[in-house]
């Protein structure tokens, strides 16, 4: 019997394919089924180092606990009486101490955005108030008195997101207008709107397109804060220009790269860091955005900065200092600078 049915089964070529399908399916769910053993047996690995940090972790912060207890008792037993500072001026403030009062101040603000969280829109996704970490890297010297700098002239944002950096310099004195571009501003600018009324700010809301023939809304401005906005203008050295000859002292912030694409890209791969250049990129080559065009080499930064009538005075580079290029995630690099202006 068993014999006629193998006979009776040769009989048909199609079932055979369809048999031999099968095994060969069954041995790939196999492999896949091994495959996720070996990850679930790394993961379990992974989780019980974890687990063994994590309670590395609270020893130590136990001991932290208790010797800061051992030293406020030793405070407490040499009743030091401590000089009140609050009657010092912010503008004698340096930029570490401002960072940590935007560190609270991005705390309080996300609060308040979380309490007026709306369908209509969603918030700017970025802390922007992060950018005061890397300016506390970037001032020097007499710099580091931001305040000083800004004096009792206005301060402008330019490209402002919700108004994060301008509501935070407004809760430490300053008088500070907002520029942005309702078309290009990530919520069209509904975010900066909802929350200039929620923390009644006085904080005056300009819409003005950079990318046209603009002028700035008063000519005497103390600091502009322009962070991450520069390669996203279409003519970079008239904007430049333009604020040059109405602000005394400008932070930029924008993407530069040391590599003209990204390493294992074109084989004809040159280092640009030296070259007074500008990369224009192609309609969303770097992170899927149209609106991003021109990234500088280093050189090509330092001479648009100077030939639009600016001085550098602080410059550092951040990010992927080594490998950058002008698109790619990972070749993500960034110059930030303080810069006076030679026109003003």
């Amino acid at each position: 019997m068993g014999i006629k049915q193998n006979i009776q089964f040769w009989k048909y070529p199609r079932l055979i394919q369809e048999n031999q399908s099968l095994l060969q399916e069954r041995d790939l769910l196999q492999c896949q089924r091994d495959s996720l053993n070996e990850q679930k047996e790394y993961l379990l690995q992974e989780k019980d180092k974890l687990i063994q940090e994590i309670e590395k972790l609270t020893q130590e912060n136990a001991n932290l606990i208790e010797e800061k207890k051992i030293i406020f008792d030793k405070l407490s037993y040499l009743n030091l009486n401590l000089p009140d500072f609050s009657h010092i001026s912010d503008s004698l403030l340096d930029i570490k101490t401002i960072t940590n009062k935007a560190r609270q101040f991005q705390i309080d603000l996300n609060n308040k955005k979380e309490e007026l969280k709306t369908e209509k829109f969603d918030w700017y996704p970025y802390n922007t108030l992060t950018n005061f970490v890397t300016l506390e890297k970037l001032l020097t010297g007499e710099n580091r008195f931001l305040l000083e700098l800004i004096g009792d002239k206005p301060v402008i944002d330019i490209g402002c997101a919700d108004g994060d950096t301008a509501f935070f310099l407004e809760s430490i004195g300053c008088e500070v207008k907002v520029i942005d571009f309702a078309p290009t501003n990530f919520n069209k600018l509904q975010g900066v709107r909802l929350l200039k009324s929620a923390l009644s700010s006085s904080v005056e809301i300009e819409e003005l397109n950079l990318d046209e023939q603009f002028i700035l809304p008063e000519k005497a401005y103390s600091l502009v804060f322009f962070l991450g906005t520069l390669y996203h203008l279409k003519n970079p050295f008239y904007a430049l220009n333009t604020l040059a000859k109405s602000a005394k002292y400008c932070l930029i912030s924008t993407r530069i790269a040391k590599f003209n694409n990204a390493h294992g890209g074109s084989s004809d791969r040159t280092n640009i860091s030296s070259i007074p250049m500008a990369y224009l990129l192609d309609d969303l080559e770097a992170n899927n955005d149209s609106t991003n065009y021109w990234i500088f080499s280093d050189a090509g930064l330092r001479r648009i900065l100077k030939r639009a009538g600016w001085e550098i005075r602080d410059y550092i580079k951040v990010g992927n200092t080594e490998d950058s290029d002008p698109a790619s995630l990972e070749g993500d690099e960034r110059a930030f600078c303080l810069v006076k202006s030679l026109l003003w």
